[in-house]
């Protein structure tokens, strides 16, 4: 978001980093591969923005404190820097210093055959520098191209009356020259033997000639550049045209059109706006200066364009921070070292600013035992949080082009979907509401650039839907994509607690009888809603069972009727919802049946837990609706009153059944406790805390859990409990899979995960056909976005959770060249006193696990005081699950891992 004035060169070093001329910023500004701007050339103070005071200073002393009005940029094998600047061609030494290599600042044409500093030039606008060393320079009103030997000698070796304004040059690893011939509107060649040839343009103004020899195509130059494999590339405004090493020219940018769209997809179909001088890096990443879009763009060597520098409005800022939030004015030269940072000019801001590249992200791979699982956690140590992704071939279900959700949207409920594409190709999302009475209204699309992610509010762009609403959301991609749901609500003390909703794979056939949700409460501070969701077009009818554990009927009041049976209607596409009245003070508990009028086919349901005790709302928890004969799950107990894994089962069939649960280890070992067996009538159930099952493990313990049955099947639920310091009993759910669940070997992708700034993610991974989920846990926010929640580990909290004031969603990097947005995260007033964090070692994010494996993520806050970047994202992972807790918190979420 940084904001550039008139940037008009681009170049790339060898490591990625990208250099752009900010011209009317009058500054040389770096962008590093992981999309940090910085300035490394031009003095702010000095140098009045927007000024046009092309000043002389600096020489001797760091480049940063020099004036500066910079025109072109360049960068050597060694990663110096280069800078056109005022009659005067410009160094920057890798340490930083400035100095001056060629012009006496005096304007003319003089000094050939002896040393470049006392030459005279005339307006130099581009610059670049060959392998051994060699300096060449566009001397832009002498139409002469000067050549600076590494020694300081200056010559002369193109022009003489030839050249006609040329405004970009580049050099390739055989020494030849290429000149972009403005006013001529070619690009000439100039031999290491001294011959010069044209190889693009026919003279004559226009756009023409793609498909064929470049040397009859119109075009009207701006810069030029050229990769190790000889193929030039163009600044064509409004186009970046390329000409391969065997002469035939084609558009690798821009539709024609004069403005800016496009970023996220092809780059033939963006538009730009003065495009100017243009890099390349050792990737084949082209960088380019889009003048008058104020901005730095990158096509992707798979021809995808995108934003790297710059937020369309001219200025100066954004130094230190993310460079797309960054001002440029007019940014001119732009150069790639070998280390990937980015340089380019922002003249107006009298400076040259810098991108820094992205370190690699680190791996971690393992192994499992059978019935065994493994742990890792991200350190949550940096002051700011980072967001990323994990990915991790495993285990997975077929791909997701087409689904359905439950929203709402009313008063202090919101819903929220995060969709990401893991594909190398755009994707192209259609949508659609649906209300209560079957009516599809708010339809409209969007795209998700290749391995980038969107997650919005539905009341926000780009769903936009009705401000308040209740029914479904559907949607289809054209690919296959990530998808995860979830429902938000404002608790009665302004905190936004979360909860995940399922999303419905709309393409698979529905479901036909009953279908068993193992687990209910209402009364003694429960309240249960019940979500009904029809996939199909065609009305869904039956009733909602609810039966105590010993498999008899239990009486609940849902909208002022006192029953155990209550009818449903569902219309085509849409959903339903019934809602407990939880007004006992006693609590009711047991399962719910869902059954279909004539044993037809089911709408699917989701249960959402809601915990109110003293009138507050302090926690809810969706449980999804699992049904098999053999499970595994993640569990964990730390003590009494602290983690507690609890198990809800339901015998799904009318006769008695057996279950059977063992426990292991992370190692696959005996946890020390013989295996439990447990005696359920028809339609019965039984919900325990781990401890309650194993009355002897001991009170600290991480493992796995196994359940089986000899009957005909169970319905299974795990959910995640924990008291914090103000008494809250939050809940989440960490589902169980199936054993039965098909493997295959494709990815697996956690849309969120976050380290740093008061939280970790931890991930552990479980042997054998497990299915992920992500449990994540909101960050307490000041209104300025500083993260205050204390660390979830050694923090000890005096005060009470201060009150909050919204909710808010907003975007993050998931990875250097994407733009995506993480979940909701409260906003709260206040930071909480008395908080001390934990130190550990920094974790990153990419995680590569084997086959059969399930995945947990804790998400702890970790630093007391208020810190201003986040760092969200996703985590593409095996079959897996991740949790988040947080002492001071009142809300833990779970949420399930899609595959694409």
């Amino acid at each position: 978001n940084a904001q550039l004035a008139r940037p008009n060169s681009v170049a790339v070093d060898r490591a990625g980093n990208l250099f752009i001329l900010d011209t009317y910023n009058y500054r040389i500004r770096k962008v590093s591969a992981d999309g940090i701007i910085t300035t490394v050339a031009g003095n702010p103070l000095a140098s009045p923005l927007g000024s046009f005071n092309c000043s002389y200073s600096g020489d001797g002393g760091p480049a940063t404190s020099a004036q500066l009005c910079a025109s072109g940029v360049a960068v050597d094998s060694a990663g110096s820097l280069f800078i056109s600047a005022v009659n005067r061609i410009r160094k920057v030494s890798s340490s930083g210093i400035i100095t001056t290599v060629a012009g006496n600042g005096s304007q003319g044409y003089s000094g050939d055959g002896g040393p470049a500093i006392n030459a005279q030039l005339a307006g130099p606008n581009s610059v670049a520098v060959d392998s051994a060393g060699n300096l060449f320079i566009l001397d832009f009103y002498n139409n002469r191209i000067r050549k600076v030997s590494s020694d300081g000698i200056i010559t002369t070796i193109a022009g003489n009356a030839q050249l006609n304004h040329p405004q970009g040059i580049a050099v390739d690893s055989d020494g030849n020259l290429f000149i972009a011939d403005t006013y001529n509107l070619r690009i000439l060649k100039v031999s290491s033997d001294g011959i010069i040839t044209t190889v693009a343009g026919n003279g004559t103004p226009g756009y023409s000639g793609d498909g064929g020899p470049a040397i009859n195509a119109r075009l009207s130059p701006s810069g030029v550049a050229v990769d190790s494999a000889g193929n030039l590339f163009i600044a064509d405004s409004p186009r970046i045209r390329k000409v391969s090493s065997s002469g035939i020219i084609t558009t690798v940018a821009g539709a024609g059109g004069f403005g800016f769209s496009g970023d996220g997809g092809p780059a033939i179909n963006a538009w730009l706006y003065a495009s100017a001088g243009v890099a390349l890096d050792r990737a084949g990443n082209l960088f380019f200066a889009d003048g008058y879009n104020y901005r730095i763009r990158k096509v992707s060597s798979s021809g995808i364009i995108t934003t790297v520098a710059g937020t369309g409005s001219p200025g100066y800022s954004g130094d230190g921070g993310p460079a797309i939030n960054a001002q440029l004015t007019l940014p001119g030269g732009v150069a790639v070292d070998g280390a990937g940072n980015v340089y380019f000019a922002d003249p107006t801001n009298h400076a040259i600013r810098r991108l820094q590249p992205e370190a690699s992200s680190p791996t971690y791979p393992f192994t499992l035992t059978d019935r065994g699982g493994t742990s890792l956690m991200t350190a949550g140590i940096p002051a700011s949080i980072s967001v990323g992704y994990a990915r991790i071939g495993v285990p997975a279900s077929l791909p997701l082009t087409s689904g359905r959700i439950y929203a709402e949207v009313a008063g202090a409920v919101d819903t929220g979907l995060a969709i990401a594409n893991l594909n190398n190709s755009t994707a192209t999302i259609h949508f659609f509401f649906t209300d209560t009475a079957g009516n599809d209204l708010g339809s409209g699309s969007t795209t998700i650039a290749p391995n980038g992610q969107l997650a919005k509010f539905l009341d926000q762009e780009p769903f936009n839907g009705p401000p308040s609403f209740q029914g479904t959301f559907s949607f289809t991609s054209d690919v296959p994509v990530g998808v995860i749901a979830l429902r938000g609500l404002t608790n009665e003390r302004s905190e936004f607690l979360m909860s995940t909703l399922p999303v419905i794979d709309t393409t698979a056939p529905p479901g036909s009888g009953t279908v068993v949700v193992p687990h209910f409460a209402d009364g003694g501070g429960w309240v249960t809603q019940i979500f009904l969701v029809n996939p199909t077009d065609n009305p869904m009818m039956g009733n909602v069972q609810f039966t105590n554990p010993d498999g008899a009927a239990a009486n609940v009041t849902i909208e002022g009727q006192t029953d155990s049976t209550f009818a449903y209607t569902v219309a085509g596409r849409s959903s339903q919802k019934l809602r407990t009245a939880g007004a006992t003070l006693t609590t009711t508990s047991g399962s719910v049946r869902v059954v279909p009028n004539g044993g037809g086919s089911a709408p699917t349901p989701l249960v959402l837990f809601s915990y109110k005790p003293a009138m507050i709302t302090v926690s809810e928890a969706g449980v999804p609706v699992t049904s098999g004969t053999a499970f595994r799950m993640y569990v964990e107990s730390s003590g009494e009153g602290n983690i507690q894994s609890g198990i809800a089962v339901a015998n799904t069939s009318s006769s008695p059944a057996t279950v059977t649960f063992d426990l292991t280890t992370l190692n696959g070992d005996s946890a020390g406790v013989s295996p439990v067996t447990l005696n359920l009538p028809g339609s019965g159930q039984a919900a325990k805390f781990l401890g309650d099952i194993f009355p002897s493990l001991g009170s600290s313990f991480r493992g796995v859990l196994r359940i089986t049955t000899t009957s005909s099947g169970l319905s299974v639920v795990s959910l995640h409990t924990r008291v914090n310091e103000r008494g809250d009993f939050l809940i989440t759910t960490t589902p169980p899979t199936a054993e039965s669940n098909p493997s295959s070997t494709r990815e697996w992708l956690f849309p969120h995960l976050a380290d740093g700034g008061g939280c970790t993610t931890q991930f552990t991974a479980l042997q054998r056909n497990c299915r992920p989920i992500l449990i994540w846990n909101p960050a307490f926010l000041r209104s300025e976005r500083s993260v205050i929640d204390p660390d979830g580990v050694l923090t000890t909290c005096s005060s009470s959770i201060p009150p909050a004031s919204k909710r808010e969603m907003d975007k993050w990097p998931l990875r250097s060249d994407i733009c995506h947005c993480h979940w909701p995260i409260l906003n709260c007033h206040n930071p909480l006193p008395n908080c001390t964090p934990s130190a550990a070692p920094r974790f990153s994010a990419a995680i590569p696990m084997a086959y059969g494996q399930r995945s947990e993520a804790a998400i702890h806050p970790g630093a007391p005081n208020p810190v201003r970047s986040h760092i969200r994202g996703s985590a593409s992972m095996a079959p897996s699950g991740m949790e988040s807790t947080s002492l001071c918190n009142s809300s833990r979420v779970g949420i399930p891992v899609s595959s694409p």
